[in-house]
């Protein structure tokens, strides 16, 4: 979805993701009891948000389309709601908070709401 710098972007999440190895690797957009750690699999620097618990709700809004702005830092928690300001003209992503997607499953229900 494409924002505009000084859009009012509203969220409002509901579901489920099980985003690891084992079945306690289970959470709702507001994030999992999981505190971030290193792996050998992934540095620790390649979770999109590095101050909140892994699995939660996550977004960013960038000018390129896969969101490269998640490995640089400037994601954002969303959680199960959040309303900011585009701080940029660009595409709103949305995804989850973890540094291995391919045993993720699941999904989030999310409602995006812009005001201009």
């Amino acid at each position: 979805m494409q924002v505009v710098a000084g859009d009012l972007i509203s969220f409002t999440a509901s579901g489920q993701v099980h985003f690891g190895p084992d079945q306690r690797s289970t959470c709702g957009p507001d994030r999992s009891h999981w505190l971030l750690h290193p792996s050998p699999i992934s540095p620790y620097g390649q979770y999109p948000v590095k101050n909140i618990r892994a699995g939660g709700l996550v977004a960013c809004i960038d000018q390129v389309s896969d969101c490269a702005s998640h490995r640089q830092g400037r994601a954002f928690a969303v959680g199960a709601g959040k309303s900011i300001r585009a701080p940029i003209t660009g595409m709103l992503h949305l995804g989850i908070n973890d540094n291995l997607f391919t045993d993720n499953s699941g999904h989030f229900d999310v409602q995006v709401t812009v005001s201009r």
